[in-house]
């Protein structure tokens, strides 16, 4: 039986047909695009990392950066895009055998100890003083600025009262899930 060249090659146009994305996934973007007088080969072709806020026609993606929580101005399609795999959630190098492990473990382990049993006892009584302190977060309500800082409106779970808290108090994951609610709302509301 013949077999053609074509048949033993996947077709180019299915390449990206499995990049799926989801509101809030991080992403980075690419840029082919070389600013003049900067050399090709040391030029990051990924930038970002980005949160997508906003889903757009034929597989296109509202972005916000990250730290800055800007938004881009234009859509971005899916073939420019790639997940992001923050580099904290990455497994950490472990030696590949029992006894390596076992040597090491067994030499540090009496001098660490006394070490680590006061660092642990101190590190938990101050998580436990900062969680009486502020509680915990229910929900971001709002978002402003005051004095050039972004502020904003955190209703706790322990408290009746609201109050505002500058952007390095909250959570990260909670003021990206408050960006990307509140694009989600004005989209609605245009639409209607």
């Amino acid at each position: 039986m013949k077999t053609t060249a074509v048949s033993n090659f996947p077709k180019p146009y299915n390449v990206h047909d499995h990049l799926h994305f989801r509101l809030g996934q991080r992403v980075l973007v690419y840029n082919p695009k070389i600013r003049k007088g900067k050399s090709a080969k040391l030029h990051i072709k990924w930038t970002g990392p980005y949160y997508i806020s906003d889903l757009g026609p034929n597989h296109t993606y509202g972005l916000h950066h990250c730290n800055t929580h800007k938004r881009l101005t234009s859509l971005i399609h899916a073939n420019r895009l790639k997940p992001y795999e923050d580099p904290v959630d990455r497994d950490e190098f472990f030696p590949t055998t029992q006894d390596d492990f076992n040597q090491d473990d067994n030499v540090n382990r009496s001098q660490d100890d006394n070490v680590y049993m006061t660092q642990n006892h101190n590190s938990q009584t101050q998580l436990t003083q900062n969680d009486d302190e502020y509680g915990i977060v229910q929900d971001i309500l709002a978002f402003s600025r005051h004095q050039g800082r972004k502020v904003y409106k955190i209703e706790w779970k322990n408290f009746a009262k609201t109050t505002w808290e500058p952007a390095h108090n909250v959570p990260q994951f909670l003021v990206r899930e408050f960006h990307v609610k509140k694009n989600s709302i004005l989209k609605n509301e245009e639409e209607t």
